[in-house]
């Protein structure tokens, strides 16, 4: 029979609180982990950063996007200002967002949607 008192114990004695220390909580959670001391998760506050780490990468992407889109609009109809510089931009706006999408190919899905976004 699991104790519960004792699991909350053990989490509360061994973890390091989000709101105090952010960077030694991340490091505290994934030592949890790696030790399977699953009595000593902050499982609320882990799904709460793994969502916001999934809102993160869907916010980059739209940033990329953007900047992409941004450019390749001045590149069509400011051809007097095409450069070098303005090129490699678009380069590398392209290979970021690849980069995001080979990284995470779930991701395709929200491109779909910030297309379609964009088009509205």
């Amino acid at each position: 029979m699991v104790d519960f008192s004792q699991m909350l114990a053990a989490r509360e004695a061994s973890a390091v609180r989000i709101e105090e220390d952010f960077h030694a909580w991340l490091l505290d959670q994934a030592a949890a982990l790696r030790a399977q001391r699953y009595a000593a998760l902050d499982w609320s506050g882990l799904a709460e950063e793994l969502e916001g780490m999934a809102r993160k990468d869907r916010r980059e992407l739209r940033s990329h996007l953007q900047n992409l889109f941004m450019h390749l609009l001045k590149w069509t109809y400011e051809p007097e200002r095409r450069s070098n510089s303005r090129k490699a931009t678009i380069d590398a706006a392209r290979d970021n967002i690849y980069d995001l999408l080979e990284e995470s190919p779930s991701l395709h899905n929200v491109l779909d949607e910030l297309l379609a976004e964009s088009k509205a």
